[in-house]
């Protein structure tokens, strides 16, 4: 069955990359699983709705994955408040456990979207983005982010293949940045400050000054993936 899926008959397969991703545009996405695969690897595309990023943790189990780029890890955060999207308990071990490269973005960790159940008055005073009538993103605070922070190097000390962490200073998802509607850098900062001050020292921390948007920061990691792959 997952040789269908993935396409795969048995001989001799590209090596195959996992792309999880969530509000980041879909030209973006494009844009990275098409350089990827110009270079000759396989690449899968989830989505972080806490489902699709439960599926991949699931697959990279199964041995179907050589390395991952994780662009969006924010279910951990919906895991911190309650959150539709939040993650599963094996959220970010698995690729670490089984050694495999990866790269992690804080992409999707400046919002949080609590159920209508789990909503909070102080919410009303934070900024929020609503991209239909049905859904509120709502901009994470500091204090959330250290939490999800702890957790995040908790889990990514324990892998035993290579990790590194890129961060794009002028913001984390379509909606955060200079001029979007979520940009809050004091929060961000806190984040970093936490996987400074938690994360084992070989992992690396990258700051870039670039918006996750941007097609210099996702070549960066394009070719990160590529030398770490190649190290392996």
């Amino acid at each position: 069955f997952f040789g269908r899926l993935f396409g795969h008959d048995g001989g001799e397969r590209r090596r195959r990359i996992a792309l999880c991703e969530l509000m980041l545009s879909p030209a973006s996405v494009q844009n990275i699983k098409n350089q990827l695969e110009s270079r000759n690897y396989e690449v899968v595309v989830f989505m972080a709705t806490g489902v699709g990023d439960t599926a991949m943790e699931e697959l990279i189990e199964e041995g179907l994955f050589d390395a991952v780029l994780d662009l969006s890890p924010g279910g951990i955060l919906d895991g911190v408040v309650g959150g539709t999207r939040k993650a599963c308990s094996q959220r970010l071990e698995t690729a670490g456990r089984m050694g495999l490269p990866q790269i992690v973005v804080p992409g999707g960790l400046d919002f949080i979207t609590p159920s209508r159940a789990q909503y909070k008055p102080e919410y009303e005073g934070r900024k929020s983005y609503e991209p239909d009538k049905l859904r509120r993103q709502i901009r994470s605070s500091k204090m959330e982010l250290v939490s999800a922070g702890r957790i995040i190097a908790e889990k990514l000390n324990k892998a035993k293949g290579p990790v590194k962490i890129v961060i794009p200073t002028k913001g984390w998802s379509r909606i955060d940045g200079p001029g979007r509607p979520l940009y809050d850098p004091e929060a961000g900062d806190a984040l970093v400050q936490t996987l400074k001050d938690m994360c084992k020292t070989e992992i690396e921390i990258i700051e870039m000054e670039s918006w996750i948007e941007d097609k210099g920061f996702q070549l960066y990691l394009i070719n990160s993936i590529q030398q770490m792959l190649n190290l392996k």
